[in-house]
């Protein structure tokens, strides 16, 4: 309206001017102000130009504004109920897609069966990454690229319980549980360690950050007595921190080696008897499998062998107390014999078992069986218990038409194998329904 005054005496005034201007040439009066201004006729309400009245047009344009400022209110509480709308079909769609791929599209050769599947993490962003048991196959640990870790009672293979969510900041890349499962452990893709207490009255507050690495977890190992954590990362560097402290706080790191820059993406320990001090393997960006002996004290540690075998990535790791186990990126799998601490590993056997890279390695707690996922979409079975000269015979072969497993996760009791996929299900299988 204010607009509209303006304009009305933008118009009138030099009317007003010539007229104030006529009236004292006619008649010699001079100094007319204000209301002395004579008007002939009298000023009716309508401004006219050009035959237009341009009050009636203001108004009415102003009317049509205000008619249009509605419609657009109208319009845009229309889009964020359509939005809402696509929002609750997207995720009811990510979720059929789950469950009909998870539990319809894995295929035991001709033989179709249905796992046991959970569907918490059914988002596209949800991609499962890394699942951990404990020692009793009782509580399962689930981590995520939604940033969250989620712990489920596992009374059954077919009752499965949702506990606690563990949310993050960043999304979760590995996880890793105690025997008893009192401590949680989860690296995030910004670089922190996060040290939870599942036990705790209230398990998902109070929690502990590590924050010595710069870049992304990609790998973590708890020592066989469980003394200590070590922790591989993106920023280059494996970072060994001591469990016995009252409060983990900081780390020592392992010597890296004279090769040029690597990222170690997984570790194991070597169940030796033998060995002084406890071994890692890691396997790194490079092809190389490094080999250190590993104690709380830092002038303990030392890298005593680098395995080139490989070009290509190392991309994940298993052991046994007389073998290791070496996935990469070109879905092969290097065995070495690793039966003695005091003898250097040597390359036994070497075999394509998948058309393309492998994702995750899982060996059953009798190392009877070996579990590999790749980005072919299959799941296989191998018979560890062959002669020396052919140590690993394909069992079976689980195809999928469109979910690639990125986790895989073998159960103590050596009965269960546990699927994480990349479409946020996890699924459970049992061992001697599908893998034998």
């Amino acid at each position: 309206m204010a607009l509209l005054l303006m304009a009305i005496v933008a118009v009138y005034m030099p009317m007003c001017d010539v007229h104030a201007q006529e009236t004292q040439s006619e008649t010699g009066f001079v100094g007319l102000k204000g209301n002395d201004i004579l008007m002939d006729p009298p000023f009716d309400g309508r401004v006219m130009v050009d035959g237009i009245d341009l009050v009636s047009t203001l108004t009415a344009f102003e009317s049509a504004n205000l008619e249009l400022e509605r419609t657009h209110t109208q319009l845009s509480t229309s889009h964020e109920q359509l939005s809402q709308t696509h929002s609750t079909l997207v995720d009811a769609q990510d979720t059929a897609l789950a469950q009909f791929d998870a539990v319809r599209k894995w295929v035991c050769g001709s033989e179709a069966f249905a796992p046991t599947v959970l569907y918490n993490h059914t988002s596209s962003l949800a991609s499962i990454w890394s699942i951990a048991v404990d020692s009793k196959d009782e509580h399962m640990f689930v981590g995520a690229k939604d940033q969250t870790v989620r712990q489920y009672l596992v009374s059954t293979p077919s009752s499965v319980t949702l506990q606690h969510t563990y949310n993050h900041p960043s999304p979760v890349h590995v996880v890793a549980i105690t025997s008893d499962a009192t401590t949680l452990f989860s690296g995030t893709r910004s670089g922190n360690i996060s040290v939870w207490y599942p036990a705790s009255p209230d398990p998902t507050s109070g929690n502990t950050v590590l924050t010595e690495h710069a870049d992304t977890i990609t790998a973590l190992a708890l020592s066989p007595m469980e003394s200590f954590l070590v922790s591989a990362s993106f920023d280059g560097t494996v970072r060994v921190w001591n469990l016995l402290e009252p409060a983990v706080a900081h780390s020592h790191v392992l010597p890296s080696g004279e090769k040029p820059q690597y990222n170690v993406v997984c570790l194991a320990f070597v169940p030796w008897t033998d060995a002084v001090n406890d071994t890692l393997v890691g396997g790194g960006t490079d092809g190389v499998v490094r080999v250190w002996q590993v104690g709380l004290d830092p002038n303990s540690t030392a890298l005593i062998h680098e395995l080139e075998s490989q070009p290509t990535a190392i991309q994940a790791l298993a052991t046994s107390p007389t073998r290791l186990y070496a996935a990469t990126a070109q879905g092969t799998v290097v065995v070495w014999d690793v039966s003695s601490a005091q003898s250097p590993p040597r390359v036994i056997f070497s075999i394509q078992a998948h058309e393309e890279g492998i994702q995750s390695l899982a060996i059953s707690n009798d190392f009877s069986q070996l579990f590999s996922a790749a980005l072919d979409l299959t799941v296989r079975s191998w018979d560890l218990s062959a002669s020396t000269s052919t140590p690993m015979q394909l069992i079976r072969t689980l195809a999928s038409s469109n979910s690639l497993v990125r986790s895989l996760e073998a159960s103590n009791n050596s009965t269960r194998v546990y699927l994480g996929t990349d479409r946020g299900a996890v699924s459970i299988l049992h061992v001697n329904s599908c893998f034998v």
